[in-house]
């Protein structure tokens, strides 16, 4: 049985000589493989937190206001969370 994880991107990020929108899509193509895979802007995370057993977080901009959150989210269900909250 797959896994629910959620990818926590914004494919509108502006960053300079990147298309992180692209890496993305191609991630998320490739994730759908091996997970039930929800894509979520950060901001709506917590709505779909409950549904999701691995969080995922790619190209968000800046997490310390965020890290809060992710950190009771991690807690909650005992949940992995990927990239490196620090």
């Amino acid at each position: 049985m797959k896994k629910n994880l959620a990818l926590v991107t914004n494919l509108y990020y502006p960053a300079k000589g990147r298309e992180y929108y692209r890496e993305d899509i191609l991630l998320s193509n490739l994730l759908r493989d091996h997970f039930r895979l929800i894509l979520v802007h950060l901001e709506d995370l917590d709505a779909i937190a409950s549904s999701v057993d691995v969080i995922f977080i790619r190209n968000t901009g800046p997490m310390a206001e965020h890290e809060p959150l992710l950190r009771g989210l991690q807690i909650e269900k005992d949940r992995s969370i990927f990239n490196d909250l620090s």
